[in-house]
């Protein structure tokens, strides 16, 4: 996944006017204590936790009001919007929804390009609600037709009463389930209006996102491929210098490093010469790695010039 813009405000240090940072497929922050560098990390892990629950992160951490902006002209929400690229799979497939007007058009698929994601969150009650949600085509192919775009809550009152009415008809029904979602097509082509069937403190990839709806069902999976190092740890007990199960994930590094074993084991080919290449930049004794498997554990040994292994955990 790549991020094209973040743009905060009221969000910890970024205040009520903001910033809006265009972001490469790499990004380095320089810059004193202070100035803000955690704080965009503490952004892209509210990202993160959207899929599975978005407040998560704020309530772990002292509540939303330790998270909005308290200098001058400071305010009670904190928005956030990023523009990430898209390309729908080859098994994404137009959603299913109640039709609550006769006259709307089909729904088409987004077209390949780039989405925006807009979230606004507010405290109430000492909860973390998302008051606004918008997932939408920042661009459109002129190759292509109106793409799906996603609100919460609908744009106005007109709407949420329809909605709401659909909604109540599915319930009495009993058929609410399956793709019988709680969604209005309305206004122009390919806009899905939720007024209910979410949690409030939750975002809508935590309940629609499926191959139903591939934007929020892309979004979901990008974002739960976020990973964020923060936390070093060296000494004796460091998990990455421990033997790691070799049941393990080992498709990426845990954000602890405690599978680096298993990851290294992984390794094979141009990626494993351009590893050790790095390697010796750090320190030009090594000239490989070895992870053995011994009793469902992966260890990890740095082999030296002259045969000599030497465990991670020395």
């Amino acid at each position: 996944m790549l991020f094209h813009t973040l743009k905060l405000s009221g969000l910890l240090s970024f205040g009520p006017d903001g910033i809006a940072l265009p972001m490469k497929p790499l990004n380095v922050l320089i810059g004193p204590n202070g100035s803000g560098k955690s704080n965009l990390l503490e952004a892209i892990s509210l990202l993160r936790a959207a899929p599975r629950g978005i407040s998560e992160p704020i309530s772990r951490t002292g509540g939303i009001r330790e998270w909005t902006w308290k200098g001058a002209a400071a305010s009670d929400s904190i928005t956030m919007e990023v523009i990430v690229s898209f390309l729908p799979g080859p098994t994404s497939r137009a959603p299913s929804a109640i039709l609550a007007n006769p006259e709307i058009r089909s729904v088409d698929l987004p077209p390949r390009g780039r989405l925006r994601h807009h979230l606004t969150l507010v405290g109430r009650d000492g909860r973390t609600i998302v008051a606004d949600e918008q997932v939408e085509p920042f661009e459109t192919s002129s190759e292509t037709h109106d793409a799906v775009a996603y609100y919460r809550p609908p744009r106005d009152k007109q709407v949420a009463a329809a909605l709401d009415a659909a909604v109540q008809r599915i319930a009495k029904s009993g058929n609410a389930h399956g793709d019988a979602w709680p969604a209005f097509v309305h206004g122009r082509q390919g806009a899905l209006e939720f007024a209910s069937g979410y949690q409030a403190d939750e975002s809508l990839l935590s309940f629609f996102a499926s191959p139903n709806f591939p934007a929020l069902w892309h979004l979901k999976e990008q974002y739960r491929r976020i990973r964020l190092y923060r936390d070093w740890s060296f000494g004796p007990d460091a998990g990455s210098r421990l033997p790691c199960s070799a049941h393990a994930r080992s498709d990426f590094l845990e954000e602890g490093a405690g599978n680096l074993p298993l990851v290294l084991s992984q390794l094979h080919g141009t990626q494993r010469k351009s590893f050790l290449t790095a390697l010796t930049r750090l320190f030009d004794g090594i000239v490989d790695v070895q992870c053995p498997v011994t009793g469902g554990t992966v260890s990890l040994f740095l082999e030296e010039d002259g045969g000599r292994s030497i465990p991670a955990s020395r």
